[in-house]
């Protein structure tokens, strides 16, 4: 059916909709997922980044100190347990002093100072003070291996400052250092060990217990999966719902198709029906027309025997009996069927023929032109069709103009125009020979345009029958194309496209080496109708052969095994009861392989063209044939 939508099965459906949400999902999951892991990973950089901080404040700190110690030569402090002398400064004067009140202090060097503010921040804050070299002068400030390491940095002058994350005992620290300058103070001490000043002496780490700060880190961890997961299961739920709704979407579509395509359905049967109804009005209409000259002649013929009217009267019969024939022809040409004699045409010459027989049709009022080519177009086809084409297009120009002034305009031309055609095919104008035949009349409209080729549709009172449907027919047939271009108002353009003459084939001369006369040359002639039967059989007869008459397929089987070395030529109806002409030729030709064997059909050569190119002693006899035909037929085997 013409426009036809293809539905998709409803398990298809299902499983695609399900692998679409699943899809979807699974998307939805990846992007939370990776969105929670960024945060959460930015979150343990900001706690790492903060314990830093306080690893530099308190060196900092502690550096503000020492400098400021060095500044006043040291601090005296009251002795007790936590300040006891430094021995190291036992031959400094004075470094023990006691004051008229009787507290006895002692001279705290700035190194001093500092591991006492060491033991004062690890007591309270946790935080791991040391100020260390390698060479230093008192063992307790001899560095642990991660310092030894750092402080072989600082010496290289690889950085300016060092962390990391250590374990000291079980637990995480977060390491600094940053390495100690000589200045010109503490050459007092640390001369003798050969320091100038502007030196690396050794560093100062500070480490930062990261408990805390995983403890913090934990608990914004659990606050960035509880946010990120709220919004991982609303996305799945609003991806559901929103799923739902296409499902049912879906559903209320794939309904409406059913029943727009069951509307097209009926709509395609009852335009079918009234094409049918058109077609056949048209054909009773002139079948009956040709049925009452023939029955109006007989009867004459009857009633008044008179030899002088009789041949007369015969002549109108048989006039109305080709009438009758060129109506099936266009029936046949209307599906692309049909029977077509091809030979050479110069399509110019055609043109120009078929424009003067058509000149008394032409009113004053509609100029013709005719675009000729300098030089001959030739094609391979049927000159009847190919100008009954002509004469269709142009006389349905004439029509479409009617009472009006217009201009009919006809140009032949080697290579056409690219493009669709009007089945929606591509053209390659090169392989063509291109006919156009515009006219400036009343147009057509899209509706109009889809039905012009249907057998006996008409947009005008007058001009109905198979004219324009037969055009497109024979175009068919002869292996060509069309594209229309029209316009209310404007005028029609019909481009017609015929294969550009390619190289001749030799023809096929019908051989058999029988007698040249016809007396003694026996024909099997196979027709079911017992009319047709007779009349064949009468009609051979009277051209002096001696026809063998057979009434289906197997008495022509069976006739033809027993007189084969008699029979001149077979005749073989396509469609017989029992078995069909097409399949008593297979049963013969498999007897005798060079017989002549001809069918006769009412439908079109194209219902065993398969065989005509492949066995050159078969024939084809388009009915109905006269006499004529059937002789120029029996020529070709003589």
């Amino acid at each position: 059916m013409k426009n036809q939508r293809n539905l998709i099965p409803i398990n298809d459906s299902k499983t695609s909709s399900f692998l679409s949400i699943t899809q979807t999902i699974l998307l939805w999951s990846f992007l939370i997922v990776g969105f929670a892991g960024w945060e959460a990973y930015h979150a343990y950089q900001f706690n790492i980044e903060n314990a830093l901080d306080v690893a530099r404040d308190s060196h900092n700190k502690d550096l503000a100190y020492r400098r400021w110690g060095n500044e006043i030569g040291g601090v005296y402090v009251q002795v007790t347990e936590k300040t006891s002398p430094n021995p190291l400064l036992s031959g400094v004067p004075e470094r023990d002093v006691i004051t008229p009140s009787g507290k006895h202090l002692t001279l705290m060097n700035p190194a001093y100072m500092i591991r006492k503010v060491y033991d004062t921040n690890k007591e309270s804050y946790g935080l791991l003070g040391h100020i260390t070299s390698l060479n230093p002068i008192r063992q307790e400030n001899a560095p642990d291996s991660w310092e030894i390491t750092v402080l072989q940095k600082f010496e290289k002058g690889d950085i300016k400052e060092y962390f990391s994350k250590e374990y000291i005992g079980n637990e995480e620290y977060l390491r600094y250092m940053q390495p100690i300058f000589v200045d010109t103070k503490c050459l007092k001490c640390h001369a003798k060990q050969g320091y100038k000043a502007g030196d690396i002496r050794g560093g100062t780490s500070v480490s930062v217990p990261l408990k805390p700060y995983k403890i913090k880190f934990l608990k914004n961890l659990f606050w960035i999966i509880s946010l990120y997961g709220i919004i991982l299961v609303l996305g799945i739920m609003y991806i559901t719902l929103c799923h739902k709704k296409s499902l049912q979407n879906a559903r209320i579509r794939k309904e409406f198709e059913q029943k727009q395509q069951k509307l097209e359905e009926r709509l395609h049967k009852i335009q079918k029906l009234e094409s049918l109804g058109v077609l056949a009005g048209g054909i009773a209409h002139d079948f009956n027309n040709i049925l009452m000259i023939i029955y109006g002649n007989c009867d004459m013929i009857t009633m008044n025997p008179d030899p002088s009217l009789t041949n007369e009267r015969i002549c109108q019969i048989r006039h109305a009996a080709k009438r009758a024939s060129e109506i099936c022809k266009n029936m046949l040409a209307c599906t692309g069927q049909g029977s077509i004699k091809k030979k050479k045409i110069d399509l110019v010459r055609l043109v120009n023929d078929t424009t003067d027989l058509l000149k008394p049709k032409i009113g004053l009022n509609i100029s013709l032109n005719f675009t000729q080519n300098p030089e001959p177009l030739y094609t391979n086809g049927d000159i009847d069709q190919i100008q009954e084409v002509i004469m269709n297009l142009i006389i349905n120009a004439i029509e479409s103009i009617g009472e009006n002034k217009g201009q009919i305009t006809i140009r032949l031309t080697q290579n056409g125009f690219s493009g669709k055609d009007y089945f929606d095919d591509d053209i390659l104008p090169e392989k063509y020979i291109c006919m156009e035949v515009s006219d400036t009349g009343c147009g057509m409209d899209e509706e109009a345009q889809k039905r012009i080729f249907e057998p006996f549709y008409t947009t005008k009172f007058t001009g109905r029958g198979l004219g324009i449907s037969a055009t497109l027919g024979i175009i068919k047939l002869h292996n060509g194309t069309l594209q229309l271009l029209s316009r209310p108002g404007v005028g029609t353009t019909f481009r017609i496209y015929l294969p550009a003459l390619q190289e001749d084939k030799k023809p096929i001369v019908k051989t058999n080496p029988r007698s040249e006369s016809n007396s003694n040359k026996k024909i099997l002639f196979a027709e079911d109708e017992p009319l047709q039967r007779q009349l064949g059989k009468s009609t051979l007869e009277a051209i002096g052969f001696s026809p063998i008459v057979a009434s289906n397929g197997s008495e022509a089987i069976e006739f033809y095994c027993e007189h084969k070395d008699e029979i001149f030529l077979v005749m073989l109806d396509l469609l017989m009861p029992e078995i069909s002409g097409r399949e008593a030729y297979e049963e013969i030709r498999k007897i005798s392989p060079t017989v002549p064997i001809a069918f006769c059909s009412g439908y079109g050569i194209d219902e065993v063209a398969d065989l005509i190119g492949t066995d050159k002693y078969l024939l084809f006899l388009q009915k109905p044939y006269n006499l004529s035909s059937l002789e120029g037929m029996l020529k070709k085997i003589k």
